[in-house]
């Protein structure tokens, strides 16, 4: 019994990541969790300690900030090579966005708390409700293999960039402080990254599990007469009666739609200021790369450009594939509704098909969608957006690169 509990305890799948990215700050969430016969339970609290910690990387990360930005002026009043000036600029803007992020998801980890005990409650309450799990065993498990497989494969891509950095000699203005820095750069955004994976497919199979056993529950439903409610089968198929089963499940799918509300307020503004710098990252490295593949002659000094290609690299990974995990949990009800739309609901009475429709009406208007402060939603769609808006700006600096170079 102590093994069921602590495989199949949410808390636990993902606490190794949650403790490692409090360090960060993202968020100052300290989760423990205690299993034995007499108590199972799971404390999840902001931590102090941690935020003090990540404050002082995104006090570090400012302070380099501020020496790019040195740089970049004297660079500028002595007309140097505006390529080697971008490319300063790609990094302050790596920096600054980091830090910003870092800041951004200290002062909002209240509502992760609550989004991480909504969760909890949610499960905790519709096990007693129902007796039985919004998650199921193989799936807890399946998501801890993902998430230590995934946090191996990003150590060790760290730490490999990490001895590059170490080992390879730079100029003057790319010393042990920017190699440091890059590092927690890339820590900060593969963070970011794995939390906002983590948390979407949790959601979606929250709600993936509720509708799969609400279908089969539909499914199974038949109609008891009025000559069969006075019986003792009829008295257990009354508490399992349509309108029962809609019900609760109307409020579990509200419930989680409210809950996943919670994690849109921690990330929404942290997600933006990703995304605009994102774009500026990507328009301002493809076109300083691309000048230099063009024009192989450009004696241009190396250290503005290190880490241009994983930063392209990591950019483009993130995403693409936090837009594709968010958009499966915006698209999760589309599965039932579809099962709703076929439902044969001439063999229900009036009562038991306002119900469905009532259902319906639910599961399209109260979906699980998460969006950038309400500017945009976030999901696959924006990737066309954020592809034809990059295309745009580094074609246009084409059209000026000839005079640029030559400043």
């Amino acid at each position: 019994m102590k093994k069921r509990m602590l495989a199949n305890c949410v808390s636990c799948a993902i606490g190794i990541l949650i403790n490692f990215s409090s360090v960060f700050g993202l968020p100052c969430v300290s989760i423990k969790c205690i299993h034995s016969r007499s108590v199972n339970k799971t404390e999840i609290v902001f931590s102090k300690l941690r935020s003090y910690s990540a404050i002082a990387v995104a006090v570090f990360l400012i302070t380099v900030s501020i020496h790019y930005t040195f740089l970049i002026i004297t660079a500028s009043t002595e007309r140097g090579n505006l390529l080697t000036r971008i490319g300063l600029l790609s990094n302050l803007i790596f920096c600054v966005r980091s830090s910003a992020a870092i800041i951004i998801c200290i002062c909002k980890s209240g509502y992760m708390v609550s989004h991480f005990k909504g969760f909890e409650s949610i499960r905790h309450n519709w096990k007693i409700t129902e007796k039985e799990d919004l998650l199921e065993l193989k799936t807890v498990r399946r998501f801890r293999k993902e998430v230590v497989h995934c946090f191996i494969i990003i150590a060790f891509l760290l730490l490999m960039y990490l001895t590059y950095l170490m080992i390879s000699e730079f100029d003057a203005n790319w010393n042990l402080l920017h190699k440091i820095a890059t590092i927690l750069c890339l820590c900060v955004d593969s963070m970011l990254f794995m939390i906002h994976e983590v948390m979407a497919k949790f959601s979606t199979a929250f709600f993936s599990t509720y509708q799969k056993n609400l279908r089969n529950k539909l499914l199974d439903y038949k109609p008891i007469s009025k000559s069969e409610m006075l019986t003792k089968s009829g008295i257990n198929a009354q508490n399992n009666s349509l309108r029962r089963i809609i019900v609760l499940n109307k409020r579990l799918h509200c419930a989680l739609v409210w809950n996943v509300e919670y994690y849109n307020k921690f990330y929404d503004l942290a997600v933006l200021l990703w995304l605009i710098t994102a774009i500026a990252l990507l328009v301002s490295n493809c076109f300083v790369l691309l000048t230099l593949w063009i024009d192989r002659n450009l004696d241009i000094p190396e250290s503005g450009f290190i880490g241009m290609e994983s930063q392209i690299f990591l950019t483009i990974l993130t995403v693409t594939y936090s837009l594709y995990c968010v958009h499966k949990l915006g698209s999760v009800s589309q599965d039932t509704l579809s099962f709703l739309f076929q439902y044969p609901i001439s063999k229900l009475n009036a009562e038991e098909a306002a119900q469905v429709e009532t259902l319906i009406t639910v599961l399209s208007t109260k979906k699980p969608i998460l969006n950038g402060m309400d500017i945009f939603i976030y999901d696959v769609s924006l990737l066309a957006s954020i592809t034809g808006t990059v295309l745009t700006y580094v074609l246009v600096a084409f059209q000026f690169s000839a005079s640029w170079v030559k400043q």
